[in-house]
């Protein structure tokens, strides 16, 4: 049986286990299956080769997901007291309250691989958004031809004020900067500049995250990139329900076997927890291909299963093109 095949039935199987904050033995086996799937599969001269396989069995089957992701996004109808979330590529993710879709950090597609994109794929993103929210300027978290079509559209983005000054002027792009408020539709959104994973200076890169205040009373912060050990920061009254953190480590303090390490991943994701105090987290930014095939870190899908057991906040992974559905405080049911 051919890689191909068994990452289709891999995924197959993935679809049987929806996700869900609950633990789930069963899910957790088949990520874990799929992370070893990738891992030894994607690297050079293997038969996934990011790089030199083309069309590539990876984004032959992601692609449909992504698109039916977004199809699914637009044209559900998300219930009073709940807030729908898609997973796409990378850490891009759709979030949905009542008929307001917003992205984060959206890429359609990982261009840097070369593959080709579905037909208007782009155009699809950008149409069904009602605003994109973007942390910073690294690749496979700012998309320059999404940027494009959303402004064209005359959708807002919003983004660090150092990538907005790198782009034609348009009144579609609002730069943000530490601590600025605005408001998209029913939604209030607070954004913070902080420290980026790994990095020793706050601009390297410019890196704003996100706190959102959805009108059914639901606090979404979403981090990017951000170094979650640092100063994250929620807005005093407030209840943060759901907490979107990178993956792996946040800095050489967490990661095994780094001369400078001092604990665990979990007690990195520990501190974020004693400082927002989220009612749920998910784990964002796995399977990330270009750091399997460049840095060999493989997909980590295990290190999140690991935290969802081991820490008390309830928590998921998502793969992408799949969907969760979180309640707002207080809905029935």
């Amino acid at each position: 049986m051919s890689s191909a095949v068994i990452l289709a039935e891999t995924l197959k199987a993935l679809d049987a286990t929806p996700p869900a904050l609950a633990w789930n033995a069963e899910r957790a086996e088949r990520l874990q299956a799929l992370e070893a799937l990738l891992n030894a599969n994607c690297p050079g001269g293997q038969p996934f080769d990011l790089y030199q396989v083309k069309p590539n069995p990876v984004w032959e089957a992601v692609a449909p997901r992504i698109e039916a992701a977004v199809r699914e996004a637009s044209e559900t109808i998300v219930e009073p007291g709940v807030v729908a979330i898609w997973q796409l590529y990378g850490s891009g993710m759709l979030v949905k309250s009542g008929n307001q879709l917003l992205g984060f950090d959206v890429i359609p597609m990982p261009r840097f691989f070369g593959w080709d994109e579905p037909e208007g794929l782009t155009q699809r993103v950008a149409d069904v958004l009602d605003a994109l929210f973007i942390t910073h300027r690294h690749e496979d978290h700012c998309d320059m031809a999404l940027i494009e079509a959303c402004t064209r559209k005359g959708i807002p983005v919003f983004l660090p004020d150092s990538v907005a000054e790198t782009l034609p002027a348009s009144p579609h792009l609002h730069p943000m900067t530490d601590e600025k408020q605005v408001s998209v539709g029913d939604a209030e959104v607070t954004g913070r500049q902080d420290f980026h994973v790994w990095r020793e200076t706050m601009n390297d890169p410019q890196l704003i995250y996100y706190e959102v205040n959805l009108a059914n009373g639901f606090t979404l912060i979403f981090g990017g990139d951000v170094d979650y050990t640092r100063g994250l920061e929620y807005t005093p009254g407030k209840t943060v329900d759901l907490l979107v953190i990178p993956w792996r480590n946040p800095n050489a303090r967490f990661e095994d076997g780094h001369p400078e390490q001092e604990g665990a991943t979990a007690d990195a994701v520990q501190i974020a927890i004693d400082r927002v105090h989220p009612r749920a987290l998910l784990h964002n930014h796995y399977g990330e291909l270009d750091h399997i095939y460049k840095w060999g870190l493989g997909a980590s899908y295990s290190m999140a299963l690991d935290l969802k057991q081991r820490l008390p906040t309830p928590s998921e992974v998502l793969f992408w093109g799949e969907h969760l559905r979180v309640k707002a405080r207080g809905a029935n049911g």
